[in-house]
């Protein structure tokens, strides 16, 4: 009994390993390269291509054949009758020199090229978590800055029906007060909604259930990016899992062009043979085959003409793709620089200044000295920079995670904080 329930314990801890714990940032990341269902199908198909370097550097398998040679139909004359017997062949093709190296050379580059397509596929699903992660901070700071602004906005509607009372101002802007209280909630509610999106989608990639909850985990908010934009470009182009594969592409198409050449020339097949003829002296065979290539300008020629125009391609592959990621990157990079500067400004005039305009239009109003809408005008400025600012911020780290992508390295530091 007590068997059964520690049994029942350990499968429960294996189908919810992370009900009672806070993930980290780090462990996100985790999660996903071991769990995400896309990057365990790709890990498969890396070890089905690995199985097939073997094979493609085999011979083709001896065949065996088995027979008996008899004068008529009427009497079995084995040993009687000189041309008649019982014979055993076997034979074997032999390739041309090199030609199972370069069949291995091809499976072998075609391998290779499988683990770059699975590095990039990890470092795409590595962008996307680290995305929604962003997101989902970026979603949360806003629902609690608007929920500030809400708090705000009840208390001038405190402020307002006071006024009100002692025959100040209007029922008009009481009512304006009251409206702009209730505008917070259609604002607020959505929010809910898309953080709920981003959790689900989070789920998917970890491959977990939808509707599992999840908490934002902390990391260090980078405010600052030391790279120049040549530095990542010399990381992209050693490091970068696209240009390997066509890399990896070419070589194995120099390789195809090579086996092509070869092919105009006749593997050779050996046969060795041995006939039993009872009482009478058996017999011997050898003999050597040879394909008489008569139909090269049908056959050998166009496939090694294939051969040469793929190699061809995959090295105008390699130059679209070395464009692809100099585009790539100095889009981000520039874009990635403006968002810092529009960051910066937010963060040091625009949103210090507004605020001090709300505080001094929030003294005025109570003392009557302004009316309800320049006050409100000053307070949701305040409010609209402070969203403002966790919007660059978010777009800010985004870039970065894409630039990690397009390099395939680690440019700052996601400390779990």
């Amino acid at each position: 009994m007590i068997k059964s329930v520690l049994h029942l314990l350990f499968l429960l801890l294996l189908l919810f390993p992370l009900q009672a714990e806070n993930l980290s940032f780090q462990d996100l990341l985790k999660l996903a390269s071991d769990r995400n269902p896309k990057i365990k199908a790709m890990s498969e198909e890396v070890a089905a291509y690995q199985e097939r370097i073997a094979p493609s550097t085999a011979r083709p398998d001896p065949m065996l054949e088995l027979g008996i040679k008899n004068m008529g139909l009427k009497d079995y004359n084995v040993g009687d009758e000189p041309n008649s017997g019982l014979p055993v062949y076997i034979s074997q093709t032999i390739p041309r020199p090199h030609k199972l190296a370069l069949q291995g050379e091809i499976s072998e580059f075609q391998y290779q090229q499988k683990l770059q397509e699975a590095k990039a596929l990890s470092l795409s699903i590595e962008r996307q978590v680290k995305s929604l992660i962003f997101n989902l901070k970026y979603l949360h700071d806003s629902e609690e800055i608007l929920k500030r602004q809400k708090s705000q906005m009840e208390k001038i509607l405190k402020i307002t029906k006071s006024r009100y009372g002692v025959g100040d101002i209007l029922q008009s802007d009481i009512t304006k007060a009251q409206l702009e209280v209730s505008k917070m909630d259609e604002l607020i509610l959505p929010l809910k909604e898309m953080i709920r999106s981003a959790e689900i989608r989070l789920n998917l990639l970890l491959d977990y259930p939808a509707d599992r909850k999840l908490d934002v985990p902390k990391f260090s908010r980078i405010k600052s990016f030391p790279w120049e934009l040549e530095k990542l470009r010399s990381l992209a182009l050693a490091s970068s899992p696209l240009t390997a594969e066509i890399n990896l592409q070419i070589l194995e198409n120099e390789s195809r062009v090579e086996l092509s050449r070869r092919n105009f020339a006749s593997d050779i097949n050996l046969r060795l043979g041995y006939e039993y003829k009872e009482s009478l002296t058996p017999m011997y065979e050898l003999m050597a085959g040879f394909e008489l290539p008569v139909h090269k300008s049908r056959k050998q020629e166009p496939l090694l003409r294939e051969s040469e125009t793929m190699l061809k391609k995959s090295r105008k592959e390699l130059d679209a793709a070395t464009n692809e990621i100099e585009a790539g990157l100095t889009e981000n990079f520039y874009k990635l620089q403006s968002g810092l500067s529009i960051f910066r400004l937010y963060k040091e005039k625009l949103l210090p200044q507004a605020r001090l305009a709300a505080e001094s239009s929030s003294s005025n109003y109570t003392l009557g000295r302004i009316d309800y809408t320049a006050l409100l005008d000053d307070i949701h400025e305040v409010y609209a920079f402070e969203l403002s600012l966790i919007r660059e911020q978010n777009q800010f780290w985004n870039m970065i995670a894409a630039l990690e992508e397009i390099t395939a390295a680690s440019l700052v530091k996601w400390n779990d904080n």
